[in-house]
C-alpha cells in the first residue's frame, strides 16, 4: 500500500513532453505487400467458409442429379456432299452451289436440318405429339422436376398472352409447343474440317432418342430428294409449254424461208450446192483456158508471119515433116555427089535433081498443112475466147443478183436455224430431266446409324459434382475476397502497420472463440463480486491460457516500445466504445503486477465507469473526488486481490468530466502516482465519443490504442489517431483485440499459436 503522507508537488510536465508523430495518411501505402499475397492470406483464413460453400454446392448438385430424370442422347453421323453423285451424265436442275463459299453451303444445310418444317414432318410421321415418352406425360421427375415444370409453365403463361382465337397449331397440324420441345431436344453439330455432321436427339427414352434421330436424318434425305423432284417437275412443265411455242416459231420461220427461196429461185446459197456460183466458176476456168490457147496460137502465128516455120512446134514435132527433111537431105547429098562427077545433063544427075525438087515440094506442102491448121486453130481459139467472155459477163450479172437476194435469205435462214437450235436444245433438256427424275440419288449419306444409348447423357453425375465443387470453391473464394474487399476493418498486424503507420503491439484473441464454455464463463461477470469471476480478467484466473500469453507478449512489447526510456504511465483508449479497452487495461495491469512491480490502475472514464465491477469493488469515491479536491489520491487508492495491483475508481459522475481531466490537478495526480508506483495505467473513454482521451494523452509517457479486429472501420481508427497526434500524444502502438485465434494473422504473429494448439488438443485450456 502506498503511504498516506502528503503527496509531492506535481513534476515538471516538460519532462513528459510527447513526441510528435506524423499523422497517418488516409490512403494505402504503395510499398505494401503485393495484393496477391494479401488475397492468398484472406483465402487461407477463410478456408472454412470456402469449404462450406463448396459443400453446399456439392450437396445441392447431388440432390439435383439424384432427383433429375435421366436423359439419353442418340446420335447419327451423316456425310453431306456439295454435289449429287453423277450416275448419268445429266445436269441437275437444283443449283448445287459450286463456286460459292463452302462454309455458306454447310451453314445452309445446318439450318435446314434444324428447320421447323423438317421437325413438323418427323413429328407427324412418328406421331410424337401423341407419344407420352416425348410429351413428358409419363415422366417421373420427382418433386424438383415437377416444381420446375410448374414454375416454367406459370412463367410462360405470364410472359406470353394468347390471342382471343388462338389456334392449336400454326397451320401444320402440330402445336408450336411440341415443335419447340422437339427442336430443344435436337442438336446438329458439324465436324470441323470435314463434310460430316452429327445429328443428336435427347429424350428420357433411349429407344425413342435413337428412333427420332434416325427418322430425322431420313426425313432430311427425303426432303432433299423431294426438293429436287419438285424443281424437276416445275422445269419440265415449263419446258413443255415453251416447246410448243418454239415449235410454232420454227414452223413459221421455215415457211417464210421456203417462200422467199421459191420467189427468188434460190436452191441454195451454199457454194458447194449453188448452180449459179458453180457455173460462174466453170466459165471463169474455161475462159482462162481459151485465153491461154489463144495466146499460145498467137505466138505461132507470129512465127508463121516471119516465115520461121522450123520454129513452129507443129513443124518441129511433126514426124512426117522430119522424115521428109531427112529424105531430102539424103537426096541432096546424092545430087551433090553426082554433080561433082557428072555434067548436069547426065541422066543420073537430072534424075537426082528431079528427086530433090519432088522432096522439096512435098516438104512445102506438109508445112503448108501445118500452118493452115495453126491458123485455123488460132481463129477458133479467138472466137471461143470471145464467146466465153460474153458468157462470163452474163454469169457475173446473175451471180450479183443472187448475192443481193442472199441478204434477206441469210436473215431468214439464221432465224430458222436459231429457232431450230433452241427447239432441239429444249427437247434435249426435257429428255435429260426425264432421266434425272427417274434417278433417285442423294448427296447425303448416312455414315453411322443412331443406336440405342446404353448410358444417360444427362445428368453426368461425376462431371456435375466436380463442376459443383469447382463452382463452390470459386464462389466461396469470390465471396471471401468480396467480403474482404468490402471489409475496411483492421484484421492483423500488417494492416495496422500498413494503414496506421504505427507499431502493432499485440493481438488478443477473442474469449468466446477459444472454447465452447467461454461464453458461460463470461456470464459470471456480474454474478460474483470476487476477483477472477469475470472472464475478462483472464490473466489473474488462468496463467496458461492463450489469452494470458497474448497479454504477456503485449506487456513485453510495451516494455520495449521506447528505446530511450521505459514508459511508466500508460493511457489506454479506443476509437469507439465496446472495443475492449477496459478489459485490456485491467489485464495489462495484472500482467505487470505478476512481474513483481507495483501497478496502479486508474479508471478515467468518468461518464461510464465499469472497471470497479471487474474487481468487485464499490465506486463510492474515486478520481472525480480527487480532481475536485474532495479527497486525496491515497484515500481513494484501494488494493485488489492481485498482488502488486492497486485501483482508483472513477468516482461519482461530475458535471464537467473533460475539464477535470484537462486540469493541472489531473497532471498532478499522474505525477504523484508515477512517483509512488512502478506503472500507472489509465483507462480513458473512446477518442471519437468524447475529448477526454485527447486531453489526457499529452500527460502520459505513451498511449495505447485498443482496436477491435474485423469490426472497427480503419477510417475511424485513422481519424482517432489523427486527433491524438494533433494533441502531440506519444502513440506507442495499437493492440488488436478479439482476434480470431484460428486465423493466419494470429498464428503468424505468435509463431504457430503453440499454446492454443496444445491446450485445445488436451482439453485443459481455460478462459
Amino acid at each position: 500500500m502506498p503511504s498516506t503522507s502528503q503527496l509531492p508537488p506535481p513534476a515538471d510536465l516538460a519532462a513528459h513532453a510527447p513526441i510528435h508523430l506524423p499523422i497517418a495518411p488516409l490512403y494505402d501505402d504503395p510499398n505494401a505487400e503485393p495484393r496477391i499475397v494479401e488475397h492468398w492470406r484472406t483465402v487461407r483464413r477463410s478456408w472454412r467458409a470456402i469449404a462450406a460453400c463448396a459443400a453446399v454446392a456439392v450437396l445441392a448438385t447431388g440432390l439435383y442429379v439424384v432427383l433429375k430424370t435421366p436423359l439419353y442422347t442418340a446420335e447419327s453421323k451423316i456425310l453431306i456432299e456439295r454435289r449429287t453423285p453423277q450416275i448419268l451424265d445429266v445436269r441437275e436442275i437444283v443449283a448445287d452451289g459450286i463456286g460459292g463459299e463452302e462454309s455458306n453451303y454447310y451453314r445452309t444445310q445446318q439450318e435446314i436440318l434444324q428447320s421447323r418444317a423438317l421437325a413438323v414432318e418427323v413429328i407427324r410421321e412418328l406421331g410424337l405429339d401423341r407419344d407420352p415418352a416425348f410429351t413428358g406425360a409419363s415422366e417421373d421427375g420427382g418433386l424438383i422436376a415437377g416444381a420446375i415444370a410448374r414454375v416454367r409453365a406459370s412463367l410462360a403463361g405470364l410472359l406470353r398472352r394468347a390471342p382471343a382465337h388462338a389456334l392449336p397449331d400454326d397451320g401444320t397440324g402440330v402445336a408450336p409447343e411440341v415443335v419447340d420441345r422437339y427442336l430443344g431436344s435436337l442438336s446438329v453439330a458439324p465436324i470441323t474440317r470435314t463434310r460430316l455432321a452429327v445429328v443428336r436427339f435427347t429424350s428420357p427414352d433411349p429407344v425413342l432418342s435413337a428412333k427420332v434421330a434416325n427418322a430425322h436424318v431420313q426425313a432430311y434425305i427425303a426432303q432433299g430428294l423431294r426438293l429436287r423432284s419438285e424443281a424437276t417437275d416445275d422445269a419440265r412443265r415449263f419446258m413443255e409449254a415453251k416447246l410448243v411455242e418454239l415449235k410454232e416459231r420454227l414452223e413459221a420461220s421455215e415457211v417464210a424461208l421456203n417462200a422467199y427461196r421459191r420467189s427468188r429461185g434460190i436452191l441454195s446459197l451454199d457454194e458447194k450446192e449453188n448452180i449459179v456460183v458453180e457455173r460462174l466458176s466453170d466459165l471463169n476456168r474455161r475462159l482462162s483456158e481459151a485465153e491461154g490457147r489463144r495466146i499460145a496460137l498467137e505466138a505461132e502465128i507470129k512465127l508463121i508471119q516471119s516465115r520461121d516455120y522450123d520454129s513452129l512446134p507443129g513443124v518441129a514435132n511433126n514426124p512426117l515433116i522430119q522424115a521428109i527433111k531427112g529424105q531430102l537431105a539424103e537426096v541432096e547429098r546424092q545430087y551433090v555427089e553426082l554433080s561433082a562427077q557428072f555434067k548436069p545433063t547426065y541422066p543420073a544427075v537430072e534424075q537426082a535433081q528431079a528427086q530433090v525438087r519432088d522432096m522439096r515440094e512435098r516438104l512445102r506442102k506438109e508445112i503448108a498443112k501445118v500452118v493452115s491448121s495453126i491458123e485455123s486453130a488460132y481463129m477458133a481459139a479467138a472466137d471461143t475466147e470471145g464467146e466465153l467472155a460474153r458468157k462470163m459477163e452474163e454469169q457475173k450479172a446473175e451471180t450479183l443478183r443472187l448475192k443481193d437476194a442472199s441478204v434477206q435469205y441469210a436473215i431468214l435462214q439464221r432465224e430458222a436455224d436459231a429457232n431450230r437450235g433452241l427447239y432441239d436444245s429444249v427437247l434435249q433438256r426435257m429428255k435429260e430431266i426425264g432421266v434425272a427424275a427417274a434417278v433417285q440419288a442423294s448427296n447425303v449419306s448416312v455414315v453411322d446409324v443412331a443406336s440405342v444409348p446404353r448410358f444417360p447423357s444427362s445428368p453426368q453425375k461425376k462431371r456435375a459434382l466436380l463442376l459443383a465443387l469447382l463452382a463452390g470453391v470459386l464462389g466461396g473464394v469470390g465471396l471471401v475476397l468480396g467480403r474482404s474487399h468490402l471489409d475496411n476493418s483492421l484484421k492483423g498486424a500488417e494492416d495496422v502497420e500498413r494503414f496506421l503507420h504505427v507499431p502493432s503491439l499485440g493481438l488478443i484473441p477473442g474469449f468466446d472463440e477459444l472454447r465452447s464454455d467461454a461464453k458461460a464463463a463470461s456470464q459470471l461477470a456480474f454474478q460474483a463480486p470476487r476477483i477472477g469471476a469475470e472472464a475478462g480478467l483472464i490473466v489473474a484466473r488462468d496463467s496458461f491460457s492463450v489469452v494470458t500469453e497474448a497479454y504477456r507478449s503485449f506487456r513485453t512489447a510495451l516494455l520495449f516500445s521506447q528505446p530511450e526510456v521505459e514508459p511508466r504511465t500508460l493511457l489506454f483508449t479506443s476509437a469507439l466504445a465496446g472495443e475492449g479497452k477496459t478489459t485490456t487495461s485491467l489485464n495489462t495491469g495484472i500482467a505487470f503486477g505478476q512481474l513483481g512491480a507495483r501497478v496502479l490502475i486508474i479508471d478515467a472514464d468518468l461518464r461510464r465507469a465499469t472497471a470497479h465491477r471487474r474487481f468487485g469493488l464499490a465506486n463510492r469515491e474515486g478520481l472525480s473526488e480527487v480532481l475536485t479536491g474532495r479527497a486525496e489520491l491515497d484515500t481513494v487508492t484501494r488494493p485488489t486481490s492481485v498482488d502488486g495491483v492497486w485501483f482508483v475508481s472513477a468516482g461519482q459522475l461530475p458535471p464537467n468530466p473533460t475539464e477535470l481531466l484537462a486540469s493541472r490537478s489531473m497532471a498532478k495526480v499522474i505525477t504523484q502516482a508515477s512517483e509512488r508506483f512502478d506503472y500507472v495505467i489509465i483507462d480513458s473513454p473512446p477518442v471519437m465519443a468524447v475529448n477526454d482521451a485527447v486531453v489526457l494523452s499529452p500527460m502520459v509517457d505513451g498511449v495505447v490504442m485498443v482496436v477491435e479486429a474485423h469490426e472497427t472501420p480503419r477510417k475511424i481508427v485513422q481519424r482517432a489517431e489523427q486527433r491524438l497526434c494533433q494533441a502531440r500524444a506519444r502513440i506507442l502502438g495499437v493492440l488488436l483485440n478479439r482476434v480470431d485465434a484460428t486465423s493466419d494473422h494470429y498464428s503468424t504473429y505468435y509463431g504457430g499459436n503453440y499454446y492454443s494448439s496444445y491446450y485445445h488438443g488436451t482439453g485443459e485450456a481455460r478462459v
